[in-house]
């Protein structure tokens, strides 16, 4: 059996014994690679899903389409900056169980005042996309009143997050600079650092359940309306990648964890939050009673998916506007008047079409004769 976990190791600092467990040492450099591989992860999804989005989205100048942009870009950023702060002075083993200063470590701080700042402008984006998602959903005039009162409560909420993020930056900044300036530490609450990300784990959790019932209501006006139906693969494909189903789940379980695991999970649920931003809001923007059912519009796909739509039409036999006279003339080779069928929803029509074709009867038979007398 392994007991190295067990092994008790003696330092001495300024004179003073201290003592620890290699098993201790093992899970903080474990904790550090475990985000240095989620924030790499998210450095590589974010640069992904910007350039798939410059290849895919149609139109580039909506507001959606700029706000997700921006947030991905500042995701990338905040994820490469906190990698210069975990591989730095301040998170290294030695500043950690010592607490012996290093050199460098002004430089750190900034570097650590840089993530945290990029950190609360990549909640605030995240936080107006989420208001705009919800505008757009309820954008619609039957439901535009509903759709006001959603999106001023959920600008609210949005404001109050960002707020209180932007007061635990400070804070935080604040308690550091103490530290390294070997002042006393002002103490504060857990709720500084806990409200925050308890709030905007509500905010997911509302946009997810709003997407989830707009699934809902879409299947079943689709089924009143008799227009072709979500396949089951479709439908769990939008409830998993499309509603932040699972970064809220993982919000909820942060709380249930124990709190070795907390910043992990944090850092996991913020990042597929931004991850999901792109394809949620396709689902927001997207009809509920369009011809084919698609969760991606102003997308290549939607073009392909319009074309497949198209043919189906041209193949069956009903009109596509019931009620509204249609005309469908299939004319062969030949000119003759018996090759000619004419479908239509009034005898005008059909009259005047009779008219043409005998005048080009007797246009043909007056040039035969006028032939005929020449060659006499």
């Amino acid at each position: 059996m392994d007991f190295s976990n067990d092994i008790v190791l003696n330092y001495t600092v300024a004179a003073e014994e201290y003592q620890l467990t290699f098993g201790i040492l093992d899970s903080t450099v474990d904790r550090t690679l475990q985000l240095c591989v989620v924030h790499g992860m998210a450095i590589g999804c974010g640069a992904l899903l910007m350039l798939l989005s410059w290849v895919v989205i149609i139109k580039k100048t909506t507001p959606m389409f700029i706000l997700n942009q921006l947030t991905l870009m500042l995701m990338i950023i905040k994820s490469a900056l906190f990698l210069c702060f975990l591989f730095g002075p301040l998170s290294s083993l030695t500043y950690k169980f010592t607490g012996l200063f290093p050199e460098e470590r002004w430089h750190a701080f900034h570097i650590y005042i840089a993530t945290n700042t990029i950190h609360t402008l990549l909640i605030a984006t995240v936080e107006a996309t989420l208001v705009f998602q919800i505008y757009v959903v309820f954008k619609s005039p039957e439901v535009r009143n509903l759709g006001y009162i959603m999106t001023c409560a959920a600008g609210a909420l949005a404001t109050t997050i960002v707020s209180l993020y932007i007061h635990s930056t400070v804070i935080s900044a604040r308690q550091l600079r103490q530290q390294l300036m070997e002042q006393d530490v002002t103490p504060t609450n857990s709720w500084v650092n806990n409200v925050p990300v308890i709030l905007f784990s509500a905010s997911l959790n509302v946009v997810c359940i709003i997407l989830i019932s707009k699934l809902a209501l879409a299947i079943k006006t689709r089924r009143y309306l008799g227009l072709k139906q979500f396949d089951g693969l479709h439908i769990l494909i939008i409830t998993s990648t499309q509603t932040f189903i699972v970064p809220s789940v993982l919000m909820i379980v942060n709380y249930r964890q124990s709190t070795s695991y907390s910043t992990l999970l944090a850092n996991i649920s913020v990042i597929l939050a931004v991850c999901n931003l792109p394809f949620s809001s396709l689902w927001a923007t997207s009809a509920n009673n369009s011809p084919t059912p698609t969760s991606s519009p102003n997308t290549v796909f939607s073009r392909w998916d319009s074309k497949i739509s198209d043919t189906e039409t041209l193949n069956q036999d009903m009109p596509l506007i019931p009620g509204k006279a249609e005309k469908i003339q299939l004319v062969s080779p030949t000119t003759e008047k018996g090759d000619v069928q004419t479908v239509c929803g009034s005898d005008g029509d059909q009259d005047l079409i009779d008219r043409i074709l005998d005048d080009m009867d007797g246009a043909v038979m007056t040039t035969e004769l006028n032939l005929r007398d020449r060659m006499c």
